[in-house]
């Protein structure tokens, strides 16, 4: 269940990033 936050907060961080 926790796999989906993950690619969450993966998604968020490259946001940030880029």
């Amino acid at each position: 269940m926790a796999a989906h936050i993950e690619i969450k907060v993966m998604l968020q961080n490259s946001s940030i990033e880029a």
